[in-house]
C-alpha cells in the first residue's frame, strides 16, 4: 500500500510538473509566449509573457530590455497599425493560413555560428530551436514584433559539426506552425586569421578569410578591407564601433569621412583605389556604440557600412545605428554586388538635407537587393539600387519630405514582393526615375497609416503641419522635360489610412505630360481611407490622384484596378499639380462607411490649371455609388476641366465576309471625336462610346452636363456607320454595304442575345456552322444584358 502511495504520489507530481511547462510564469518560454520572466508584474518589458509594445527580451528566465523612446515609440505603433489583423486585404494577397516561403530562405554555416534567414507569409514571431540532435534543447529568442522576414544567429557552435534545427512561428491570432527538422554542419576554414582584440582592425592579406573569435569594441572604426577576396565573417559575434573619442569629429566634411584612408569612423570601411575587390562582410551584429556621432548633410560619416569597390556580398547582418545624418549601407561607387538577408534599424531622427536623403541602402543599378529587413528608416530606404529589389521588407518612420522606401536606378528594374510600411511627414511607396527602360512593379504591399507627425519627438515642417501619404509616384516638375516611359505597376496592394492632419492621402499620383510615356496600372488594389475630417480643400486624396499639367499629355492607363474608399476614387489635379489625358477602363469601385464629409467619387480641378479629356470606361460600381455625384473644385474661368463617363464594346468591321484587318476606326457623335481603335487580323476592336461629359470650358464658371450620342463608327477609305442606341455586346458592322449585322446569336435582330438565342448558337456551334470567336461574342452580348 506504501508503495502504490508512492508510485501515485510521482505520477500526480510529474502530471503536475508537465502541466506547469504549458503555464506563464515559469520561466521557461513555450511556443506561444514571447517571453517568462517567472512574475506577474505588469511594466518589467514581459507581461503575461507577452513582450509589452516597447520592449524585447531573451533568455530563461527572461530578461527585458527597453527599445528607446524613438524606435521603442515606431515599434508599438507597427504593433498596433500594420498587422494582418489590422486589415483584411493581407490575409486576400498572402492567404489566411500561415506558412513558411521556402524560396526565400538562406543558411550561412561558419565555424563556431550560423546564420539562418527565413520568410514568412503572413506577419510571426519566429525563434529557431537547435542542438546536436533533434531534441535540440537550445534556443533562440523571439522577435519585438510580427515580421515577415527573420534573420537569427545560432552561436557557440563546434566547428566540423552537424546540427539539427527547426523553425517556429506564431501569427497574430496564435496560430504555430513547426518546420520539418533540418540539418547543417559547420566549417573549418583553411586559409584563416582569426581576429580578437580592440579595433580598429586593418585587413590587408589578400584572398582571406577574416574570422571573428569575439565580440569587439572600437573607439573609431573597427574594420577596414585593403586587399582584394576578403571575407570578414563576423562568427556570430558583435562589432561595436563609434564607442569613443573619433580621430575625424562630427561637424567635417563630407569629402574629408569619404576619402580619409584610415582615420575616419565607420564600422566596416573599404578602400577605394587599391584594388580591394570581391569580398564579403558576413554573419554577425555590427553596432554604434556609446559615442552615436552625427554624419553630414549627404549622410556620410559614422555610417555602418562603406562600400567602395565592386564584386561583394553583404549577408546575414544584424546592423544598428542611431547617429543623425547617416545612412546605413553606401554603396552607390560600389559596382556589383549582392546585398541579402540583413536587418538593419536606424534610430536617428534628423536629415539636414531632405534633398539628398539618409538612406538604409544607398547602391547602384549593378546591384540585387533582396530579403533585407528594415526594421526602422527615418527618412529613405532603398534607393537606386538594384536590377532587381526584391522580397524586402521596409518599415518607414518618416521625418522629412519624400520618404522613398524603394527608389529604382535608371536602368532596367524589377521591384516586386516587398512589404513597405510606415507612418510620419511624408511616407512613399515607390518612387520614380528617369529613362525609358523598362520598369516594373510586380506584388508589392504598401500600408501606410498616417497621424499627428510630431511624436515622439518633432519632425520636419517644411509644408506646415500635418502630414502627406503618397503610394506610388510619378512626379514631372515644372518646367522639366526629363522622360519616363515604360512603368508598368500590377499585382500590388496600396493601404492608406490617415487620421487628423492628412495634407494627401494619394494611392497613385503619377503624372501625365508629354514626356510620361506607356504608364500602366492594372490590376494593383487600392483602399485608401480617411478616419478624420480634418482634411485640406486643395489636398489630393483617394486611390487615384492625376498629375501633370503639360498639354499634349500622352495617356496615363488605369485598368482591371479595385479601388475601396470612403473619401475618393478619382480626382483629376490638386494643388501640387493637374494632368490630362487619362484613361480609367473596367475598374471596380467600392464605397465603404463610415463616409468623409469630403467625399466624392470624383473631384476634378485646382485653381486655374487645366485638367481635361480623361475618359472613365466600364466601371464596375460597389455600394451606394452614382458617378454624377462628382465634384468640380475650382469655377476659376481660366480653367479647361473636363471628363467623360462611358462604356465600351467590342465591334467587328467587315467588308462583306472579309475582316478589314489592322484598321483604323474613329468613333464619334455630334459633339465631336470620341476615341480610335486599331482592329486586330480578325478585324476586331473595342470602342467607347460615352454616356456624359461633365465640362468646364475655359472662359466659363459654369459647369455642364453633356450627355452623348447617337454614335458614328468611320473607318478609314469607308463611310460612317450609325450605332443604335440598344448595341451591346458583339456588333458586326459591314462597312463596305454601311450597316449593321446582327450578331449570328441575335436570331431576331433585335440588337440583344437572349439566353434562348445562345443556346441555339451554342448548339450551331457544336454543330460547327459557327467559329470559337463568334460563340464567344454571343455569350458577351448575353452578359452584357445582365
Amino acid at each position: 500500500m506504501h508503495k502504490l502511495k508512492l508510485v501515485v504520489m510521482l505520477f500526480i507530481s510529474l502530471i503536475i510538473t508537465d502541466l506547469a511547462l504549458a503555464y506563464c510564469g515559469d520561466g521557461k518560454i513555450s511556443a506561444d509566449e514571447d517571453c517568462d520572466d517567472a512574475n506577474p508584474w505588469i511594466g518589467d518589458g514581459c507581461a503575461g509573457c507577452i513582450y509589452e509594445p516597447e520592449y524585447v527580451c531573451s533568455g530563461e528566465p527572461s530578461r527585458c530590455y527597453n527599445l528607446g523612446q524613438v524606435y521603442g515609440w515606431y515599434n508599438a505603433f507597427a504593433l498596433q497599425h500594420f498587422g494582418a489583423e489590422s486589415e483584411r486585404l493581407i490575409y486576400d494577397k498572402n492567404g489566411d493560413a500561415l506558412t513558411f516561403v521556402v524560396s526565400s530562405d538562406w543558411v550561412y554555416p561558419s565555424e563556431n555560428s550560423a546564420s539562418i534567414a527565413f520568410e514568412t507569409n503572413l506577419p510571426s514571431k519566429a525563434y529557431i530551436e537547435w542542438g546536436k540532435d533533434s531534441s535540440y534543447g537550445s534556443r533562440t529568442y523571439v522577435e519585438e514584433r510580427f515580421f515577415y522576414l527573420h534573420l537569427h544567429h545560432l552561436t557557440g557552435l563546434e566547428p566540423n559539426a552537424t546540427y539539427h534545427y527547426r523553425i517556429v512561428a506564431r501569427d497574430e491570432r496564435g496560430n504555430v506552425i513547426t518546420s520539418e527538422d533540418r540539418k547543417l554542419k559547420t566549417i573549418i576554414y583553411s586559409n584563416k586569421v582569426e581576429i580578437r582584440g580592440k579595433g580598429p582592425h586593418i585587413l590587408n592579406q589578400p584572398n582571406m578569410v577574416y574570422l571573428l573569435k569575439e565580440d569587439i569594441v572600437s573607439d573609431t572604426r573597427a574594420f577596414t578591407i585593403d586587399k582584394p577576396g576578403i571575407i570578414l565573417d563576423l562568427n556570430g559575434h558583435t562589432v561595436v564601433y563609434d564607442n569613443g573619442k573619433p580621430l575625424l569629429p562630427e561637424g567635417k566634411a563630407w569629402n574629408e569621412y569619404y576619402y580619409s584612408s584610415y582615420d575616419a569612423t565607420f564600422g566596416v570601411f573599404v578602400q577605394q583605389y587599391v584594388g580591394a575587390k570581391n569580398y564579403s562582410i558576413l554573419n554577425g551584429r555590427i553596432m554604434q556604440g556609446k559615442n552615436s556621432a552625427s554624419g553630414t548633410d549627404l549622410g556620410i560619416g559614422f555610417n555602418p557600412l562603406v562600400l567602395r569597390e565592386s564584386g561583394f556580398e553583404i549577408a546575414g547582418l544584424v546592423i544598428e545605428h542611431w547617429g543623425n545624418d547617416s545612412s546605413s549601407i553606401i554603396a552607390n561607387y560600389a559596382g556589383t554586388g549582392r546585398i541579402h538577408h540583413n536587418i538593419i534599424l536606424d534610430k536617428g531622427t534628423k536629415v539636414t538635407n531632405r534633398h539628398q536623403g539618409i538612406k538604409s541602402i544607398s547602391g547602384s543599378c549593378q546591384q540585387e537587393v533582396y530579403n533585407n529587413l528594415v526594421k526602422r528608416a527615418h527618412h529613405q530606404s532603398i534607393v537606386r539600387t538594384g536590377t532587381e529589389v526584391r522580397s524586402n521588407e521596409i518599415h518607414l518612420d518618416s521625418y522629412d519630405t519624400n520618404s522613398f522606401a524603394i527608389a529604382p536606378c535608371e536602368d532596367s528594374v524589377l521591384v516586386r514582393d516587398n512589404k513597405i510600411f510606415g507612418t510620419g511627414s511624408m511616407p512613399m511607396g515607390l518612387s520614380w526615375s528617369k529613362g525609358n527602360q523598362t520598369k516594373r512593379f510586380l506584388d508589392n504591399i504598401i500600408y501606410f497609416y498616417g497621424i499627428e507627425p510630431n511624436q515622439p519627438v518633432k519632425r520636419s515642417n517644411e509644408y506646415g503641419t500635418g502630414y502627406s501619404i503618397w503610394g506610388i509616384r510619378i512626379t514631372q516638375y515644372d518646367g522639366s522635360s526629363n522622360p519616363y516611359e515604360n512603368y508598368l505597376y500590377r499585382g500590388n496592394y496600396v493601404i492608406l489610412k490617415g487620421e487628423a492632419g492628412a495634407r494627401n492621402l494619394m494611392g497613385t499620383a503619377i503624372a501625365s505630360c508629354l514626356y510620361v510615356k506607356n504608364v500602366t496600372v492594372e490590376d494593383n488594389t487600392f483602399k485608401v481611407v480617411s478616419l478624420s475630417d480634418d482634411l485640406r480643400e486643395s489636398g489630393g486624396y483617394g486611390c487615384f490622384v492625376v498629375h501633370g499639367g503639360r498639354p499634349g499629355a500622352s495617356p496615363v492607363i488605369y485598368k482591371d484596378n479595385r479601388c475601396i474608399s470612403n473619401i475618393r476614387f478619382i480626382q483629376f489635379a490638386s494643388d501640387y499639380s493637374s494632368g490630362s489625358n487619362t484613361l480609367f477602363l473596367n475598374n471596380t469601385f467600392q464605397r465603404i462607411t463610415p463616409l468623409s464629409a469630403r467625399y466624392a467619387p470624383i473631384q476634378i480641378g485646382y485653381w486655374i490649371w487645366d485638367s481635361e479629356n480623361h475618359k472613365v470606361i466600364d466601371t464596375h460600381l460597389v455600394g451606394d455609388i452614382d458617378l454624377k455625384g462628382y465634384r468640380f473644385y475650382t469655377t476659376s474661368t481660366e480653367a479647361n476641366l473636363s471628363f467623360s463617363v462611358g462604356e465600351s464594346i467590342m465591334v467587328r468591321a467587315m467588308d462583306g465576309s472579309r475582316p478589314l484587318s489592322r484598321m483604323e476606326l474613329t468613333v464619334f457623335d455630334s459633339q465631336g471625336e470620341i476615341h480610335k481603335a486599331t482592329t486586330d487580323i480578325d478585324g476586331y476592336a473595342r470602342i467607347f462610346l460615352l454616356k456624359f461629359t461633365a465640362i468646364k470650358p475655359e472662359g466659363t464658371s459654369s459647369v455642364q452636363e453633356l450627355p452623348r450620342g447617337p454614335f458614328t463608327v468611320k473607318a478609314n477609305g469607308y463611310s460612317g456607320v450609325s450605332l443604335p442606341s440598344s448595341i451591346r455586346g458583339v456588333t458586326v458592322i459591314d462597312f463596305a454595304a454601311a450597316h449593321i449585322v446582327p450578331h449570328i446569336a441575335d436570331i431576331d435582330g433585335d440588337g440583344k442575345v437572349s439566353t434562348e438565342e445562345l443556346l441555339a448558337c451554342i448548339k450551331l456551334w457544336k454543330a460547327g456552322g459557327v467559329d470559337l470567336k463568334s460563340l464567344i461574342g454571343g455569350i458577351n452580348a448575353w452578359k452584357s444584358l445582365f
